[in-house]
């Protein structure tokens, strides 16, 4: 009985040991998947690394990296991206690429976000942790401020040889109100000139005739 439950025992340390030995590669296989985005602000025609990353190779895993339009369109502003990225072996860093897309019209910045969802394998510690998803901007293009203003107002085109018109002056206004009161002060002494000059010639025509 004696020999029997030291046999016990030996075995119950043994599997603690055995216990004490896995628990650090259990608590580390593959459960942790982190991303880098670089970088994170960008033009058009520009292109973005996104660096996933797992944290120990004890096993098969994969984890799905996707970007998301927020104000900015998939397809349109920025490449697709949806894709399952496989670990094997001693594998702990994978790298995809995202193009940001050009074109001719301006446009204000625009944001999207990359994030990971979707983890699989690592059957001896499936308690995954995902990075938090990454917030993208690209840049407004030229042009993109001066798109939202209005447009001045186009002046009048002027034919050739046609002179702008000159503008009214005070001697101008003058004139047409000289033009207006015809009874000025040069006619009211043309008037009695002539008046005088009448009188004086119709008494020498009386002396005369005398």
């Amino acid at each position: 009985m004696r020999i029997h439950k030291a046999g016990l025992g030996a075995i119950l340390a043994m599997a603690m040991a055995a216990l004490v030995w896995l628990a650090p590669a259990a608590s580390a296989a593959c459960h942790r998947f982190t991303l880098d985005v670089s970088p994170t602000s960008v033009s058009e025609g520009d292109t973005v690394t996104v660096t996933v990353t797992r944290d120990a190779s004890a096993a098969d895993s994969s984890v799905r990296v996707a970007a998301s339009g927020q104000s900015a369109d998939p397809g349109s502003d920025f490449s697709a991206l949806g894709e399952q990225v496989s670990f094997t072996g001693s594998e702990v860093e994978k790298s995809v690429t995202i193009d940001i897309l050009a074109d001719d019209e301006p446009e204000s910045s625009e944001t999207f976000t990359v994030g990971l969802s979707d983890p699989e394998g690592c059957s001896v510690n499936p308690n995954f942790s995902l990075a938090d998803d990454v917030m993208m901007t690209i840049e407004a293009s030229e042009g993109a401020e001066s798109a939202d203003e209005p447009e001045p107002a186009e002046e009048e085109e002027q034919l050739p040889g046609q002179s702008e018109p000159e503008p009214v002056t005070d001697d101008a206004e003058e004139e047409e109100d000289d033009e207006d009161g015809w009874l000025t002060p040069g006619l009211i002494i043309a008037a009695v000139v002539v008046l005088v000059a009448a009188g004086g010639f119709l008494a020498f025509k009386k002396r005369s005739t005398v």
